[in-house]
């Protein structure tokens, strides 16, 4: 399997700009270039694992900008506390599900089906095109927790070299921040912050906080219990963190445990969630089943919850 080609015209993809039609993009991508004989749940799996594993440590991800924004924890520190989290997730994508019989000589596809296939011509062609994925995302972060600077100076770096790199020209650097732009999302950003103005004014927030430490259960326990409910509900990484994280920021104001918990707690919510959009999108195109595509996903997200304790 190889990555996605890197084309100027899908830049907006590989600066690690997620949304669901992405998954429209990726998929038809897996379903040409596999070489062996995966079942659909494999197939989904795969490309819904992947494709969120940046979850944790990109900077521009809208979930981590708003994180860091209603806790006042700078993005670098918390990016450097969830890091590890994307490291963790692409070896177990890796070892549950680039591995193991499913890649077994035997179970290639055959000469005609290989016909099929779209392949890169040689392992440089692969490789190059994996680095022309990945670089834009790791320079993102190495500025931003290297250098700590601010999300959108970075970006616009990144972008500048990007440009640079491909040779754009005017008309494509202004269909690739078409492409980028989302009035969706800014209109959803901006319903949030207003959200937490009304939490704030009416003072809600203090009273929930107040009501659940009259339980007398730990922080860590209630946030995880919320975020992780939460996420399985809204299926959307930047609901739960604008519903959880104003009660997460009263609870343990500053605690960047207690908050590597809530957020880390919330994908795996999200990512468990029927609701969420990208694994809707991966199961109608494959036509998988949605019990044992997340058979392999839950695995690796209990893993994943199991580390997020020990470390914290």
């Amino acid at each position: 399997m190889q990555s996605i080609p890197c084309y100027p015209n899908n830049l907006h993809l590989r600066f690690g700009w997620r949304y669901p039609p992405g998954e429209l993009k990726t998929g038809p991508r897996l379903q040409k270039e596999v070489r062996y004989q995966l079942n659909a749940e494999t197939k989904t799996a795969i490309n819904y694992w992947f494709r969120h594993i940046w979850e944790f440590s990109n900077p521009i991800v809208p979930a981590l900008l708003l994180a860091s924004e209603i806790t006042a924890i700078c993005l670098n520190v918390l990016i450097e506390h969830l890091a590890v989290y994307t490291c963790v997730a692409t070896i177990l994508g890796w070892l549950v599900l680039l591995t193991g019989r499913n890649y077994n000589r035997e179970n290639t596809l055959t000469q005609g089906q290989s016909d099929q296939v779209e392949t890169t011509k040689n392992s440089y062609q692969a490789v190059k095109a994996i680095l022309y994925a990945i670089g834009p995302i790791v320079l993102n972060l190495i500025l931003v927790t290297g250098f700590h600077l601010s999300a959108a100076v970075s970006m616009a770096l990144v972008v500048g070299v990007m440009v640079i790199v491909f040779r754009l020209r005017a008309g494509q650097i202004c269909e690739m921040l078409k492409k980028s732009f989302h009035a969706k999302l800014l209109l959803g950003l901006l319903a949030i912050f207003f959200f937490q103005q009304v939490l704030s004014a009416t003072g809600s927030v203090n009273e929930i906080v107040d009501l659940l430490r009259r339980s007398g259960v730990s922080p860590a326990v209630l946030i995880t219990i919320i975020t992780l409910t939460v996420g399985i509900l809204t299926g959307q990484m930047t609901s739960f963190v604008a519903i959880t994280f104003p009660i997460v920021n009263v609870i343990a104001p500053g605690n960047i445990n207690v908050v590597t918990i809530g957020y880390v707690m919330g994908v795996v919510g999200t990512m468990l969630s029927p609701a969420h959009l990208c694994l809707v999108v991966s199961l109608d195109y494959f036509k998988a089943g949605i019990i044992n595509s997340l058979k392999p996903i839950a695995l690796m997200i209990g893993i994943i919850t199991v580390l997020v304790f020990i470390l914290n």
